[in-house]
């Protein structure tokens, strides 16, 4: 687990991004604030991915849009619905 300064991470923050994508751990500290762990999400990738998703949708620019992507990624629900 490497220990770096903001002002480090400002600095290179290309290079730090590449080692948190391979699996390590940055600690950020800066004066007068709490430090902080930066880590790969690893297990969370999938609620990034939903979140995004769910972006996909509020920005769409249409109705139209969004609702025949809420009707793909929602289908089986609304199938559901639609049964009882």
């Amino acid at each position: 687990m490497k220990k770096i300064t903001y002002t480090q991470l400002r600095a290179g923050l290309s290079g730090f991004l590449e080692d948190i994508r391979n699996g390590e751990s940055i600690i950020v500290t800066q004066k007068g604030k709490t430090d902080i762990i930066i880590q790969n999400g690893g297990n969370n990738a999938n609620s990034v991915h939903k979140q995004l998703k769910n972006d996909e949708i509020k920005n769409s620019g249409t109705f139209k849009k969004a609702l025949m992507l809420t009707k793909k990624n929602y289908a089986h629900i609304i199938k559901a619905l639609e049964d009882k």
